[in-house]
């Protein structure tokens, strides 16, 4: 990537740096986005929105309330983004086949766990 001018730095390290800081986030991400704005330098081009600027941008836009939790560091975007339904829970599967078991148990159709066992005894 590119180094943006000043920073002789890649533009990836300072939003690094900025992360936690969630008005500086936003800052940059408004910083990206900015309205009437015409980017002809090809290198600039590919400076683009990290998935954590555009979910820090759209909870502020539509759940202000759990925004004002992350900003404060009450709570993590990752629960923020659940909590409001943008995002589902990620499923955790133990590395055993008591954990694989389980997982299937709980998230396989009867069909689909038929299908498993032919699979798993070589049919």
């Amino acid at each position: 990537a590119e180094r943006p001018w000043g920073l002789q730095t890649e533009f990836k390290e300072v939003e690094n740096m900025c992360r936690g800081f969630v008005q500086v986030e936003l800052a940059l991400t408004n910083a990206k986005s900015k309205e009437g704005i015409t980017i002809t330098d090809e290198k600039f081009k590919k400076i683009k929105k990290t998935e954590r600027q555009r979910n820090l941008e759209r909870l502020k836009e539509q759940r202000a309330d759990l925004f004002k939790k992350v900003e404060n560091g009450k709570q993590s975007l990752n629960n923020a983004l659940i909590e409001a339904g943008f995002t589902k829970q990620r499923a955790k599967i133990q590395k055993s086949p008591e954990g694989f078991a389980k997982y299937i148990l709980e998230h396989f159709s009867s069909k689909q766990k038929e299908q498993i066992i032919k699979l798993l005894k070589g049919k």
